[in-house]
């Protein structure tokens, strides 16, 4: 969710690369990076009509949306809840120190 964050949050761009992540890999829980992206496609498909190829205006994607189609693939590549809570929080500690 990279990109709706360097199109919606102030400042985002200027640390790119330094924000946190969850690395998800295709050795554990039966695939979690196709998880996400078959999670990712159905998404892009019910707001485009398309499932690859198109473009998404992520200044028309609300906070809530992101943070929803964030834990729907949370929930398909079966992160631990331990492990969002870290990332949020790893997340809100980075957003604050924008400057």
């Amino acid at each position: 969710m990279n990109e709706w964050a360097k199109q919606n949050i102030p400042r985002y761009k200027e640390k790119v690369g330094k924000s946190p992540t969850v690395a998800l890999t295709d050795r554990n829980n039966g695939g979690m990076h196709e998880a996400t992206k078959k999670v990712y496609r159905e998404w892009l498909r019910e707001r485009t009509g398309r499932p690859v190829g198109a473009k998404v205006d992520w200044k028309n994607v609300s906070p809530k949306e992101i943070q929803r189609l964030s834990e729907d693939m949370f929930d398909a590549a079966k992160v631990p809840e331990l492990t969002r809570r870290e990332y949020y929080r790893q997340l809100n500690k980075y957003l604050y120190t924008l400057d």
